[in-house]
């Protein structure tokens, strides 16, 4: 399920009650930038940053993105996909031959 919130509101929510300099030394983003994004400046942030945040979270990127203003709602979830792997070898087989019978 995507949460639709601003980016300062993902990035508290994601960091939880990390500091500014915790959540830069996780990211390796500067202790600035991610003030910048807390105090809710004007600009949109930098792409790669945002999914550089997500990932080191392990987080979505295409989450952060939503909340970054890069995507829509909608966008996200038409695109998102269940992993192969959250799937037990019988339904996947379930699910061929449902495909397969004609």
């Amino acid at each position: 399920m995507l949460i639709v919130e601003s980016w300062p509101e993902y990035v508290r929510r994601i960091s939880k009650k990390m500091t500014q300099e915790q959540i830069s030394e996780v990211t390796g983003i500067s202790q600035t930038t991610v003030s910048s994004w807390l105090r809710a400046a004007p600009s949109t942030p930098k792409a790669e940053m945002v999914i550089a945040f997500a990932r080191a979270f392990r987080q979505p990127p295409m989450e952060a993105l939503a909340a970054a203003g890069y995507l829509t709602a909608a966008e996200v979830a038409s695109t998102a996909r269940t992993p192969l792997g959250v799937y037990s070898t019988a339904e996947l087989f379930d699910e061929m031959r449902r495909r397969t019978s004609d």
